[in-house]
């Protein structure tokens, strides 16, 4: 399977910043279907001390951010960085993600990062307070948007087969209850002696589904 990337691969040299205990986001648009294994974020913690930081997906409403798709591993920052460098967000649960759909991606921290960079010339980033230890909120809650200040924010990802997506749970579509129906009766009629004169067979299919 082939892989794609979405977001803002630009290294800007415009930054904003990140307040302890806060979460930031920008939009973007997925440019192919699959799973996202890493989100890179171009920043410099120049303080010293490390401090721990993740990696948010959050769903779009609207051009807002609005459910929580997924968390990253917890990432060490490193104390009184020099320069500014692409720091990769790995997950263990990995979001999925649909080609055409916006998403908002960006990250908590649980203390403050003077340099973000940012694209001032379009985009927006939304953020707000969230405790880090808490973990990221669901949904992404009341915020402010700064217009112009579009984090340098990217996703990874690796391509995944098409086909319709069943969460646990929830009911089957129509097209897959007919196929699932017509293996059965395909399976029944099999079961029993051919009857004489001309018969008919029910067409075979097997349908993809994803949990």
């Amino acid at each position: 399977m082939g892989t794609f990337t979405f977001g803002r691969t630009t290294e800007d040299t415009h930054y904003t910043n990140l307040l302890a205990n806060n979460k930031e986001v920008s939009r973007f648009q997925s440019t192919g279907t699959g799973i996202i294994d890493t989100i890179s974020i171009w920043f410099k913690h120049a303080d010293p001390g490390i401090v721990h930081g993740k990696a948010i997906v959050y769903s779009d409403n609207a051009g807002e951010p609005d459910a929580l798709l997924g968390s990253s591993d917890e990432l060490d920052i490193p104390a009184s960085e020099a320069a500014f460098s692409w720091h990769n967000f790995t997950f263990t649960i990995k979001p999925s993600v649909s080609n055409g759909t916006h998403y908002h991606l960006g990250f908590i921290c649980e203390a403050y990062i003077n340099f973000i960079g940012c694209n001032t010339s379009g985009g927006a980033r939304m953020y707000n307070a969230d405790t880090y230890s808490n973990g990221a909120s669901d949904p992404f809650g009341a915020h402010t948007d700064e217009a112009a200040h579009e984090l340098d924010v990217h996703a990874d990802c690796t391509e995944t087969a098409g086909g319709p997506t069943v969460k646990k749970g929830s009911a089957l579509p129509q097209t897959i209850v007919a196929m699932l129906t017509s293996n059965m009766l395909f399976s029944a009629c099999n079961r029993f002696p051919k009857p004489k004169g001309p018969s008919k067979r029910f067409p075979h299919f097997t349908p993809r589904i994803v949990i």
